[in-house]
């Protein structure tokens, strides 16, 4: 079989997408970058709750095993959590450790409303 590869450049040149003849793609440019990490998202989780910590007048701060660099959260994002049992919460971001990127999420839910193994996806 030949390899083929093509190139998709953006008119005002701010990304290109690439996929070479090894069936991998490449992009430069943080707008398609950010699109293409939101769109599978919506397929997978993002990670897995490892840890929770409840914080005073704060929210729900949760220990999540997951790359960073890979999904691109920020403060604001909606987020779905699924549950073990398959239940379902829908919430938001208020925070992100810069350190650790654990996620701080609305004060209104509990250490006993998300349990340790419940599954994070970002919704866009």
């Amino acid at each position: 079989m030949y390899g083929f590869e093509y190139y998709i450049v953006d008119k005002k040149y701010n990304w290109i997408l690439c996929e070479n003849h090894h069936d991998i793609l490449i992009v430069l440019g943080e707008e398609i970058a950010n699109n293409l990490c939101k769109y599978d998202v919506k397929k997978k989780p993002i990670g897995v709750i490892e840890n929770i910590f409840e914080t005073s007048q704060k929210g729900l701060n949760m220990v999540i095993k997951y790359d960073f660099d890979t999904f691109f959260m920020d403060i604001g994002d909606q987020i779905k959590l699924v549950k073990p049992n398959g239940r379902e919460i829908f919430s938001k971001i208020c925070g992100i450790s810069d350190e650790t990127k654990d996620i701080l999420i609305e004060e209104k839910y509990s250490k006993k409303d998300v349990p340790i193994g419940t599954e994070l996806w970002l919704i866009k």
